[in-house]
């Protein structure tokens, strides 16, 4: 049921119930989910904050409107969800592949003035920087190294986050939404570069990702630079006239 004490909107718990509901399977590819007013009385809410969820799950490709039928689960739903929206570990978990993270180093320092820049930080302003590797099973498959405003997230430095998304961390611990992502990609000879932790073959390319994340005040608060094997992913972009991009990293079949 919903929370009012949890900082988290009505609406976004809504939708988080919703969206579990979809990767449980319990909704779906091409089920309706429960009309507005069914949800209304289910969860004791307000009608506009039904339609609140149900529009942000639609603009994100998870549900699709008809009118005068309702919403439904589209049947391509696991190859249209928003990649860095839920995080990685989510993603990848929506696809049926669990991923385990390895904490490689966290410290605070403070930045240069590239990432002050992108955090809007001022000149004293500390960062937190976690580096984590991405396994499948014994396998290196991603490092991201991520930078985050020290004054806004300081109690991370104390958190476990081998076993713990950070993204659902940031929603339930720090009142932080992600809602959009700036990010740019590039392909990158793993021989052409240094990085310390991650075993990869020099001839395996690399899909480089630079992002920026937003949160529900359209405030910068993450950074994070990463790189995947580009022989286990690939980038799937949809860009349409009604402004509802959707960008996810899809696994390839595992070699």
């Amino acid at each position: 049921m919903l929370d009012n004490k949890k900082p988290l909107p009505l609406y976004y718990q809504l939708k988080m119930i919703l969206e579990e509901k979809i990767s449980a399977g319990l909704y779906q590819p091409g089920d309706r989910i429960p009309s507005e007013a069914d949800l209304c009385e289910k969860y004791t809410i307000s009608r506009t904050t039904v339609r609140q969820a149900l529009k942000e799950l639609v603009n994100e490709g998870k549900l699709v409107r008809t009118q005068g039928r309702g919403s439904f689960v589209p049947r391509s739903w696991n190859n249209r969800s928003p990649y860095r929206l839920s995080g990685f570990s989510a993603e990848m978990r929506n696809q049926g592949i669990e991923i385990r993270t390895r904490i490689l180093d966290k410290m605070v320092f403070i930045p240069d003035s590239g990432i002050k820049n992108l955090l809007k930080l001022e000149d004293d302003e500390a960062v937190i920087f976690i580096k984590r590797l991405r396994l499948d099973q014994s396998r290196h498959i991603g490092i991201e190294n991520t930078y985050l405003p020290f004054e806004r997230f300081f109690p991370l430095i104390g958190e476990d986050l081998e076993n713990k998304s950070l993204y659902q961390v940031f929603m339930d611990r720090f009142e932080t939404i992600p809602t959009r992502v700036e990010l740019t990609l590039a392909a990158v000879n793993r021989s052409s570069l240094e990085i310390q932790g991650f075993e990869v073959e020099e001839h395996v390319s690399l899909i480089h990702f630079n992002s920026i994340t937003f949160d529900q005040n359209n405030q910068a608060f993450e950074h994070t630079v990463s790189y995947f094997r580009g022989d286990s992913f690939q980038f799937f972009v949809e860009i349409n006239r009604l402004n509802n991009e959707k960008a996810i990293l899809m696994s390839k079949d595992w070699l």
